[in-house]
């Protein structure tokens, strides 16, 4: 049988017909049978070929979903996240010189590359190697440009600044001829500043060292000018630590004075003419209280304005953080709006502002709790800010001896001293780092024999799962001028030296006139003494005190590396710096502005260096401004550094990173 009829038996058999019935049936039956057949064959290819388009339309769809899901998981068209790097949610920085800043254990002071996604750093190290394991996140070539972790000032003043901006600035003022002239600029700015209006004006940054005379002005000073005569006028020095009124402004406030017309308290002055007894016009440290009394004060669009050129200032210059030297507790309140409102771009580290003299002051009325990282990472308040002692400027640091200028003066302490022990206790028995103001040597003392005596009684006591007394990681904010045998006190007692390079270099002028030289070079703006000779500090805080200072961190670093005027000179002489033993190197300030300033705030696990785990800030400079040596940077040129861009958890809230 050949195999045609095999198949034909098959086909027969399997289509269920008899050859033999099929033989004996009618022509026309069998026609009809054919035709169902082939009817049927119709129907069966045609419902095959549906079923063959719907298995390739399910396949073209899942093949598109797939593309879909492959290109949104690599992020090759996702939407650009706002003022983020354009067009990815992970992207790989490479081709970068980057000071990580990083000393965890196993860890590269250098690399090239670094991975950020979901707003932290994912992984740190070479070009070839990130770029091929994070291939599906944007590659970001920064054509050699140079990359450190954000900058954070560990004392200013985010509000104070805020407010100076929208003030009348008397800054870098050389006469009070000049301070009037620009008082008038801004009267005819402000036209609704008027007799009538029952509003002042205020301002800030008059610095009366700068003048030939090198004395106090007066309420005449501004008076001398019928139109500031007319409406109420109350500024700040440039450290904050004096106001100067005019005469119209001492009137409004007279019924705040006490009744003897003279300051009673501990920690102020109302300067009186010596010949009438009136005052001047000029109320020193806690006597500024009385003008605060009668200033109206700023209304909240005033203050959201207030800080939207402040931290734009901040960002501009590569500043991601700071540590806010002395809030009231409504601001607290304030920032958290912001942060919910999404107007707060950078991080505060806020520290409650505790006066001693106030009834209500806060830190023995009781603390809140700790509040940490609001806002992812935005807001965190777990400190105190004490202040004992004035500003050298104005006479008010207080000193164990009395000042070279001024025998009859040795300071003021705004804390009395038998009450500096009890009230650092308060503070930290709740939990909180105390950050205590100390400028003069006497200040610098008290403080500091407080903290050994508080200390002795921490570590008697020995509570089960107390940390260590040094773990508080207490801090003296400024410790400016001191005795050579309390310097090693802070590393045995674990306080950390906060310290403003920008001071030394403003006060190096008249330094030596207000103290005499031995008790400068005995221990007054001391740094890499910290660092290098006392055992137990491990870190040095750097800041500028903003608005005191310039926030700009690279003047803060030209000061810490020169110890000099922006034109290379310095009281020691033309290019040559004062007191340069103190100086840093370049990576200890950068080091200072970073990883120091996060552990000084107890966030040196969440921010501070370019490490895995930690929130992506960082600052993109031009050129390489940290290396030394050899091709460098000059020191003109490292004073104007500018960053181009400033990224705040992944986040680019100033300048721009290259584009492919």
């Amino acid at each position: 049988m050949s195999d045609k009829g095999a198949r034909r038996r098959v086909a027969r058999a399997d289509g269920g017909a008899n050859d033999d019935v099929d033989s004996a049936r009618s022509p026309q039956l069998r026609s009809g049978t054919r035709a169902v057949r082939r009817g049927a064959q119709q129907r069966a290819r045609l419902t095959d070929g549906r079923t063959a388009w719907i298995l390739l339309a399910v396949g073209i769809l899942f093949s598109l979903a797939t593309i879909l899901v492959a290109m949104q998981y690599f992020d090759l068209f996702s939407p650009r996240r706002s003022r983020g790097p354009p067009g990815s949610s992970c992207f790989v920085m490479h081709n970068a010189t980057v000071y990580t800043v990083d000393e965890s254990p196993g860890s590269a002071a250098a690399a090239n590359s670094f991975v950020v996604a979901d707003r932290r750093f994912v992984k740190v190290g070479e070009n070839v190697h990130l770029l091929d394991e994070f291939r599906h996140c944007r590659a970001i070539d920064a054509r050699g440009q140079t990359i450190v972790p954000g900058i954070t000032d560990s004392h200013g003043h985010l509000m104070h600044l805020g407010y100076s901006l929208i003030s009348a600035d008397l800054t870098g003022a050389q006469s009070p001829a000049e301070c009037r002239e620009r008082l008038i600029e801004y009267l005819d700015a402000h036209p609704e500043i008027t007799p009538a209006s029952n509003l002042w004006i205020v301002g800030r940054g008059w610095d009366q060292t700068l003048w030939p005379t090198k004395e106090f002005p007066t309420s005449g000073d501004l008076d001398a000018d019928r139109r500031l005569a007319a409406v109420p006028i109350s500024l700040n020095r440039v450290d904050e630590h004096a106001s100067w009124a005019n005469k119209r402004a001492v009137e409004l406030v007279r019924k705040h004075f006490p009744k003897s017309g003279k300051w009673e308290g501990v920690g102020g002055e109302i300067v009186v003419d010596p010949d009438t007894g009136e005052p001047t016009g000029v109320f020193i440290d806690d006597a500024m209280s009385i003008l605060r009394a009668g200033i109206p004060p700023f209304t909240e669009a005033q203050s959201f304005e207030a800080l939207r050129l402040a931290t734009e200032r901040m960002l501009r210059h590569g500043v991601v953080g700071m540590h806010d030297a002395g809030v009231p507790l409504e601001a607290i309140a304030f920032f958290k709006k912001a942060i919910d409102l999404g107007k707060f771009p950078i991080r505060n580290y806020a520290m409650i502002y505790c006066d001693a003299g106030d009834p209500k002051n806060p830190c023995v009325a009781g603390l809140p709790p700790h509040l940490l990282g609001y806002g992812d990472g935005k807001l965190t308040v777990r400190s105190v800010k004490l202040v004992t002692d004035g500003a050298l400027g104005s006479w008010g640091a207080a000193m164990i001896e009395p000042y070279s200028d001024r025998p009859d003066k040795t300071g003021l302490m705004r804390i009395p001293k038998e009450e500096i022990e009890k009230l650092i206790s308060t503070v930290v028995d709740q939990g909180y780092q105390a950050n205590v103001h100390c400028i003069g040597d006497l200040a610098n003392k008290l403080v500091l024999d407080s903290f050994e005596a508080i200390k002795s009684r921490w570590d008697s006591e020995q509570k089960p799962g107390r940390p260590e007394f040094r773990e508080l990681r207490n801090r003296i904010e400024h410790a400016q001028l001191l005795r050579k045998i309390d310097i090693a006190r802070f590393g045995r007692l674990g306080i950390i030296p906060s310290v403003q390079p920008t001071h030394a270099t403003s006060d190096m002028s008249y330094a030596e006139t207000r103290l005499g030289r031995q008790r400068v070079a005995d221990g007054a703006y001391i740094w890499r003494s910290f660092l290098d000779r006392v055992v137990g500090v491990p870190h040095l805080p750097l800041s500028s005190d903003f608005p005191v200072e310039d926030l700009n961190p690279m003047p803060g670093v030209y000061a810490a590396v020169t110890r000099a005027f922006a034109n290379g000179s310095s009281p020691a002489g033309p290019d040559r710096g004062w007191y340069t033993e103190e100086c840093l190197s370049r990576y200890q300030s950068l080091r200072g502005f970073t990883l120091s300033a996060a552990y000084a705030s107890f966030q040196d696990e969440e921010q501070g260096s370019i490490a895995a785990g930690k929130y992506a800030d960082f600052v993109v400079y031009p050129k390489d401004w940290v290396r030394e040596g050899a091709g460098s940077l000059s020191a003109r040129e490292l004073r104007e550094a500018l960053p181009v861009a400033t990224v705040v958890g992944g986040v680019v809230e100033y300048g721009s990173l290259p584009t492919e």
